[in-house]
């Protein structure tokens, strides 16, 4: 007890300690997020379109920095859509600005996002304006009806509100149509005026992360004289997709015809009758065995639960209920000293739930050691229907090599992988089919070979029983019976445990007090605490027990101040 008491001790202390640390970061992170404030003033763009559809950006940007200390400004422009940013020159208050990471300098990273980065002293309540000019490649395109140039003049992502702002674009000859083709957070799309070679647009109240599209076309060939290389490899995408798409295609028949000949490769069982609903267990089997036959010769995640709760009901363990820890319920799990007969699984569920030692375990404890012992424990378990004549070799063997198959497809699919990544700059996304193409199918193995019945002609009829037993106890579950907790089996409630009816029997006893059995211990002063107790243990263990920008065109990206 002396032991128990220390324990409780220290993880109130500890817990009491995580709470502290939360409300403290919770007080401090509004307190960081407030402490600074500030928004732009204006956020001016000068755009030149060039021979070619390359574009001569100017952006100005006006920050008014209203309250906290400020080091740094950043712009990010997504290079998508385009064959690259080249940054010309980046000013603060006139002043350009030399490449370096000090204060004073400006830095430039990235390639499919470039990002530029104003570093100065530190800035307390100011107003100062930065400069930005590069060019953006290849934003010019061949459309239907004309050369277009499609542009997010303003970044996607601001956590700022712009008070105003002027788009200008201006091009070597007239534009034939000039528009706003999407926007965001915007109470209305800007006006747009065209004139001889002229663009612009004026809007204000800009709230944060609002943005626009602006899409300008000219007459064809008149900007434009080729696609740009990112539209040119992009055609070429497409144009193999079909090919990509075939050769998935066929890597999945393959995959798929493979584990169905190897599925049927295999007898099937005779013919067992149709389930019908008995009152009594078919036969007094172990709950995990009995399960695993329902189950097709599979252990189910449940029956190492079910296991545990029937042990407790001999006597092997003791389970009770621990004070609960911030309003949830914990529960713990013991040995009692002595010889007990056991059979091989139930060995081997007490030793993996306990770590072969004598200590007492928190359900949850047990619990995750038993997920990471399952495979062992099926082992076993497979054990003990061969003794019971219950399991057929051939069958077992056919599980296990569809299983064996879907691993293979798993791992050739994920080695795969790495050559599609590889090749997506040239050939696009359309090389992953084929590595999902073979996941997909080893998925179909897998679950091919865990469905498979791997049981006799004997354990099929046994299985035909189980079930029949199982929607009984549903029935009963359910009130449809003519059942009361008085009457019921000792050992329903670990079957039904085992044939996965937690959630329905945990409800159950919520209703029912009288069907707590005595070898729960609950701390409840009444016999409602013991049931809505032992209910929330019946259903936690036995029901875990196992384990953007704008569409279609350049520009954008972010900026912020900090």
């Amino acid at each position: 007890m002396t032991t128990l008491t220390d324990r409780q001790t220290k993880r109130w202390r500890t817990g009491i300690g995580c709470l502290v640390v939360l409300a403290l970061f919770a007080t401090a992170v509004p307190a960081a997020a407030a402490s600074k404030e500030y928004s732009a003033d204006r956020f001016d763009v000068s755009i030149k379109v060039q021979p070619g559809g390359d574009l001569r950006v100017d952006e100005t940007v006006v920050f008014d920095f209203t309250s906290g200390s400020f080091t740094h400004v950043w712009r990010d422009i997504p290079a998508s859509r385009t064959d690259g940013i080249e940054v010309v020159q980046a000013t603060m208050d006139g002043v350009a600005l030399p490449m370096g990471d000090g204060p004073g300098h400006v830095s430039i990273s990235g390639r499919n996002r470039v990002r530029i980065e104003w570093h100065f002293s530190p800035l307390e309540a100011s107003k100062h304006t930065f400069g930005l000019s590069y060019i953006a490649r290849g934003v010019g395109v061949i459309a239907t009806g004309g050369d277009e140039v499609a542009w997010n003049p303003l970044p996607v992502q601001h956590a700022y509100p712009i008070a105003a702002s002027r788009i200008e674009i201006e091009s070597p000859v007239a534009p034939q149509e000039a528009r706003v083709v999407q926007s965001h957070r915007l109470g209305y799309p800007p006006p747009v005026m065209a004139g001889d070679g002229m663009v612009s647009a004026e809007m204000t109240n800009i709230p944060a992360n609002g943005w626009f599209t602006l899409a300008v076309r000219f007459a064809p060939r008149s900007v434009v004289t080729a696609d740009p290389q990112w539209r040119q490899r992009q055609d070429y995408q497409w144009a193999n997709a079909p090919r990509w798409a075939l050769t998935a295609g066929i890597a999945f028949v393959f995959a798929t015809v493979l584990a169905i000949g190897m599925r049927r490769s295999y007898p099937a069982p005779s013919e067992a009758p149709p389930p019908s609903t008995t009152s009594t267990p078919p036969a007094p089997l172990a709950p995990a065995i009995a399960a695993a036959i329902a189950a097709g010769g599979h252990m189910p995640p449940t029956g190492p639960m079910a296991t545990l709760m029937d042990l407790a009901e001999r006597g092997v363990i003791t389970i009770r209920e621990l004070p609960r820890h911030f309003g949830v319920r914990q529960y713990e799990l013991g040995t009692v000293p002595g010889g007990h007969d056991l059979a091989p699984h139930e060995e081997a569920v007490v030793r993996s739930a306990f770590a072969d030692g004598p200590d007492p375990v928190t359900l949850s404890k047990a619990r995750g050691r038993l997920v990471r012992g399952s495979r062992r424990l099926s082992s076993v378990v497979d054990s003990d229907l061969r003794a019971t004549g219950m399991l057929d070799e051939m069958r077992a063997h056919g599980s296990a090599r569809l299983k064996g198959l879907g691993v293979t497809l798993l791992l050739g699919g994920a080695v795969l992988v790495i050559p599609a990544v590889a090749m997506i700059n040239q050939q696009g996304p359309w090389p992953l089919l084929v590595p999902l193409a073979l996941v997909i199918g080893g998925l179909i193995a897998i679950i091919a070979g865990a469905t498979m019945t791997v049981l006799s002609d004997q354990g099929t009829l046994a299985a035909a029983q189980w079930l029949g037993y199982r929607q009984h106890l549903k029935d009963t579950a359910k009130g449809r019976g003519d059942a009361t907790p008085s009457v019921l089996p000792p050992r329903s409630l670990v079957y039904a445990v085992a044939l996965g009816l937690a959630p329905q029997w945990s409800r159950y006893l919520k209703r029912h007090a009288s069907a707590v059995p005595p070898w729960f211990g609950s701390i409840g002063e009444n016999p409602g605490d013991s049931a809505a107790a032992f209910a929330a243990f019946v259903h936690s263990g036995g029901a875990s027990g196992a384990g953007g920008g704008g569409a279609g065109a350049a520009g954008g990206g972010g900026s912020g101040a900090g």
